[in-house]
């Protein structure tokens, strides 16, 4: 528990008011969007004000696949936190389909986060760097406690990775 709240405090401490808008260390890139789809447990399209949309996949996560075993409830559980809603999207750039690579951030949330600390996504580590050390450190702890408690899908038998999973039947 301690060490889940040092976590949240160097989090915490690395996002930055300034002007009414967050500059969060490491990213490049920050914009205000409407979430107008929830795709899954780790893909979203969303809307910026001037109506260009975006397909952004949540940055340091992997959620299940919709069939795949928990993958429904991955994908409402994201709706419940964001669908419909003003969120800030911080990133570098975009994977091989396109998508932007994003970390969400809701009521000053970590999204991806809690999406791991909830029990509906794994820690997706083969992201190439591109999450900073902190976020990796408290989303490998997220993960490990989830585990540890079997929250959401740790509360399954014979759980498949999504990476395992999409080798397998795709």
């Amino acid at each position: 528990m301690f060490k889940a709240i040092i976590i949240s405090l160097l989090l915490s401490a690395s996002l930055i008011k300034a002007n009414d808008s967050f500059i969060y260390n490491g990213f490049s890139h920050k914009i205000k969007v409407l979430v107008i789809n929830v795709h899954d447990g780790d893909t979203i399209l969303v809307q910026e004000e001037n109506k260009n949309t975006h397909k952004v996949r949540l940055l340091g996560i992997d959620a299940p696949e919709l069939s795949q075993n928990y993958g429904a409830e991955s994908k409402l559980s994201l709706s419940r936190e964001i669908y419909g809603q003003e969120v800030i999207i911080l990133f570098n750039g975009r994977d091989k389909f396109k998508r932007i690579l994003g970390k969400i951030i809701f009521k000053n949330k970590d999204i991806n986060l809690l999406q791991i600390e909830n029990g509906y996504s794994w820690h997706y580590e083969n992201i190439f760097n591109q999450q900073s050390s902190e976020d990796d450190m408290a989303y490998k702890e997220a993960q490990a406690q989830a585990k540890d408690k079997k929250i959401g899908l740790w509360g399954q038998r014979d759980i498949i990775p999504p990476w395992e999973f999409r080798r397998k039947y795709r």
